[in-house]
């Protein structure tokens, strides 16, 4: 059980520290943007612990919008915050803070910014 801890505690280092900060830091205006329309659209903002670097930020980002119905996904590590854009139809928050916690984080409380 000790080696697994340690080889996960390495792994979480490796992915953290290999990351290009470059491109976390992008700004929402260097994005393009397009107007998509989600019939059952929801806003959600996650607190989420245990993010430090932007190989975090990523890591979330990437297995979130792997899920059927979410639209966007935006993780700040400084902020400890997640925000997802959903079809509320297709996944809801619970899904969403389930694929947080099968990451390593801990999604505490969520709040929904807009339906």
């Amino acid at each position: 059980m000790e080696k697994l801890r340690m080889f996960l505690f390495i792994l979480t280092i490796c992915a953290c520290n290999g990351v290009n900060k470059q491109t976390s830091e992008r700004t929402e205006e260097e994005k393009p943007s397009v107007a998509i329309n989600i019939p059952n659209k929801q806003k959600l903002q996650l607190t989420v612990e245990g993010m430090t670097c932007s190989g975090c930020e990523n890591a979330i980002q990437n297995k979130l919008r792997n899920i059927n119905g979410v639209n966007h996904s935006k993780a700040n590590h400084k902020e400890a915050t997640v925000i997802v854009v959903l079809d509320s139809l297709k996944t809801n928050a619970q899904e969403i803070k389930n694929v947080i916690t099968e990451l390593g984080y801990t999604a505490k409380a969520y709040e929904i910014l807009s339906e």
